[in-house]
């Protein structure tokens, strides 16, 4: 049994290193850490951003994020090395613009009591806060997919881990540090940028601008990926400078949901303003929302890869919502004594966004051939403008008498807002079960096409599957190799398999091996095909 367990920590280990820069994992897990520190802990600062209590060195932050993510957004849509779209490495300029101010920041607010000058020193620690993000933008829109989900999920850990680390540490250490999150995020990076990992300059990535591999290396998909590439080319959302249209590319779905998620994430800390101050002194509310957070990304992680086995995008946004609203259904309930653990339940939802948002934005910066940094930039001006959204709204329902109390009021129009976020995103009729014979139009099909043809294209899919599945049962393939034989007959490439069934590429060899010697299949793939047509 301990053998067993070795060996599968061992694989598993090989897979995430070929899946994952551990540099890469540190580095952007020092931001997690530093963004987490400022938002939630009191080791950098106790003050609030309830601007009931007046202006405090967490509203500097949020101003000065929301103009630097801003800013960003419109600075470095001129070409320049800030905006080239192919680059692999970390950008050092906003990584060292942010080693240097978010330490003095931190410095000067300890240094001074309050005031318009812990308000400055929040500026600084804001725009410090938006190089670190952006900094370690490119290199996770430059990998496949599989690599940009494992390397997200790796960073949070880490962030979370150090978190944990340095809230836990006595207060003078724990301060210093944190000081040192930033500078180590760079050297870290700098490194990457010196010596990028074997491998890194030969993974190739699909864009609207280059070739998709859909098999191409065994002869198969060549056509498939011109034609794909053809279509998303004819659709590319541009504008006049013939850059990617931000606005476009993001949608009002995705932008009114980045919105309100910042939102939400602001009033789940303003739940109780009264006891607000007493909580930023305490290390208690910020290690149960990040616990919350670290749970629920492993049940959702063991989740994806045991059960379904593939990177589902549904999967992995679902949760999210569900966390936030059941925290803010339950807080009229539980009265006082219950808050922290609604807010903890909340915050795992924002924090399991968060991760979905990165990982949809390195998506958008690779499909479209969009540079990552002004990418990143607008969606994070969308989030930081939620926070200031919540701010304003947790302050007009503190100030306005309510006979139901404040905690119930925060209760209903964060759930109010979840069901306007989930009737914009909600389609009719992908429910409808319009048909063409009934003079209606199928929501997954062209408008020309024919109840004929659908039935037509359905009855050979299950020829398709009986004859697979035969097959399977003849050979003794295990369900794995089933779904890997079904890709390979589809004319896919590994590194296809890999993104599709989220596994390392070394396993998906090991699975095609597998496969031709249960089949005793020598020829390739052709014969591959010929054997399974056969099997009827």
């Amino acid at each position: 049994m301990a053998l067993e367990v070795v060996a599968m920590f061992a694989r598993w280990w090989d897979n995430f290193q070929e899946s994952c820069d551990i540099r890469l994992a540190v580095g952007c897990g020092c931001a997690v850490a530093w963004v987490l520190l400022v938002a939630i802990s009191p080791v950098l600062s106790t003050a609030s951003t309830f601007i009931g209590a007046g202006l405090s060195w967490r509203s500097g932050i949020v101003v000065g994020g929301v103009l630097a993510f801003g800013l960003a957004a419109i600075a470095c849509r001129r070409p320049g090395k800030l905006c080239d779209v192919e680059r692999r490495s970390p950008s050092v300029p906003p990584l060292a613009m942010s080693a240097v101010l978010s330490p003095i920041g931190a410095i000067l607010h300890q240094s001074i009591a309050g005031g318009i000058f812990a308000v400055v020193a929040g500026l600084c620690v804001g725009c410090g806060l938006a190089g670190l993000i952006l900094g370690w933008a490119a290199p996770f829109s430059a990998v496949r997919l599989r690599k940009r989900v494992v390397a997200t999920v790796a960073a949070m850990f880490a962030g979370g881990a150090l978190y944990l680390i340095v809230v836990l540490l006595p207060a003078p250490l724990s301060f210093a540090v944190a000081l040192a999150l930033a500078p180590t995020s760079l050297f870290l990076a700098m490194t990457i940028d010196r010596f990028p990992a074997p491998g890194d300059e030969t993974d190739s990535f699909p864009t609207i601008g280059g070739t998709t591999e859909t098999g191409a290396e065994n002869g198969g998909g060549k056509a498939e990926a011109d034609t794909i590439a053809a279509a998303e080319a004819e659709t590319r959302p541009c504008s006049s400078a013939g850059h990617p249209d931000l606005t476009r590319l993001f949608g009002p779905e995705l932008s009114l949901a980045i919105v309100v998620y910042g939102a939400l994430f602001v009033l789940a800390g303003h739940v109780l303003p009264e006891v607000e101050l007493a909580w930023m002194a305490s290390v208690l509310p910020g290690i149960a929302n990040v616990g919350a957070l670290l749970v629920s990304e492993t049940v959702l992680t063991l989740y994806l890869v045991k059960r379904i086995r593939i990177e589902s995008p549904r999967t992995a946004y679902r949760p999210a919502t569900a966390l936030v609203a059941v925290g803010f259904l339950l807080l009229p309930f539980v009265g006082d004594a219950g808050a922290i653990p609604c807010m903890a339940v909340a915050f795992a939802g924002f924090g399991c966004f968060l991760v979905y948002l990165w990982i949809v934005m390195g998506n958008m910066a690779q499909r479209w051939s969009a540079a990552p940094i002004p990418t990143c930039a607008f969606g994070f001006m969308l989030l930081f403008s939620g926070i200031v959204l919540g701010e304003l709204a947790a302050w007009t329902l503190y100030r306005v008498p309510l006979s139901f109390g404040y905690p119930a009021a925060v209760s209903i129009v964060s759930l109010f807002m979840l069901v306007v976020l989930a009737w914009s995103m909600a389609d009719g009729s992908r429910y409808a079960h319009e048909t063409a014979a009934m003079g209606g139009v199928p929501f997954s099909a062209p408008v020309s096409s024919s109840a004929g043809t659908d039935s037509a294209s359905e009855g050979r899919g299950a020829d398709a599957a009986a004859r697979l599945y035969a097959a399977a049962e003849t050979y003794g393939l295990s369900p794995r190799e089933v779904e890997v034989t079904a890709l390979l007959l589809r004319g896919r490439s590994i590194p296809y398999i890999c993104d599709e069934l989220f596994i390392a590429k070394s396993t998906a060899q090991t699975h095609v091996r597998h496969i031709y010697a249960k089949m005793n299949i020598t020829g390739g793939r052709q014969e591959l095909i010929d054997r399974i047509e056969g099997s009827d």
